[in-house]
């Protein structure tokens, strides 16, 4: 057992809160795939997108978790759902970029943003800034998301408003809070992985509000 779930560093309690917001993002990655393939459109911002995929390799073949065989297979089964992502970006993503400059060199300025958060998160483990789970590092990523989610739904054109999912909406927002509530049991008094996780609700709560009052208010 201890091969697939560490349950000697782990609770059983603290691995199922963290399996709980693994699932849930699982959701969100399968809602997003279908709806690349089913309307063409990357409900993801694709500048965090490149910052996913890269923490994803990192963790599933390079700076391996020590939560057990699972979470290293889960990992990678992410990884290979967001290279599918990926290219939904690359070929969809500028339908979320709002400013003509930006969205005339759309492609290159993602190509560089890919290889800039590669860096950032592989020199962020390697000098061991980040936890052996990657909490943190997933954190940061996280606050990027939940932030451009709030940004591109306030400026979205409204062709588009139906393309955001509610589903997505609601298990994001749970799936990183429960890695949050994981973090909190499991490393008491680390108060910046708190306030990280704390700051990502309230920003994916205003989101979902958002999504709601905007796809009424456009019925």
């Amino acid at each position: 057992m201890n091969e697939w779930f560490n349950l000697v560093d782990y609770t059983i309690s603290e691995q199922i809160i963290f399996a709980l917001g693994c699932a849930l993002w699982f959701v969100v990655y399968a809602v997003t795939i279908y709806s690349l393939y089913k309307n063409k459109f990357c409900e993801i911002p694709a500048w965090v997108v490149c910052a996913n995929i890269s923490w994803e390799f990192l963790k599933s073949f390079i700076f391996l978790t020590d939560m057990g065989k699972f979470y290293n297979i889960a990992y990678a089964g992410w990884f290979f759902l967001d290279l599918y992502i990926l290219y939904g970006a690359y070929r969809y993503g500028d339908k979320l970029v709002f400013t003509p400059a930006i969205k005339k060199y759309f492609k290159l300025i993602l190509s560089f943003n890919f290889i800039s958060w590669f860096a950032i998160i592989y020199f962020m483990m390697y000098l061991k800034y980040d936890d052996v789970v990657g909490a943190l590092s997933a954190f940061v990523i996280n606050i990027v998301i939940s932030v451009l989610y709030n940004y591109v739904i306030l400026n979205v054109d409204i062709k588009y408003l139906n393309n955001f999912s509610y589903t997505v909406a609601w298990t994001k927002m749970f799936g990183t809070a429960f890695v949050g509530i994981f973090a909190a049991i499991h490393w008491q008094g680390n108060y910046l992985l708190v306030s990280l996780g704390v700051i990502i609700f309230i920003l994916d709560l205003c989101y979902t509000l958002l999504l709601y009052k905007k796809r009424r208010k456009n019925k």
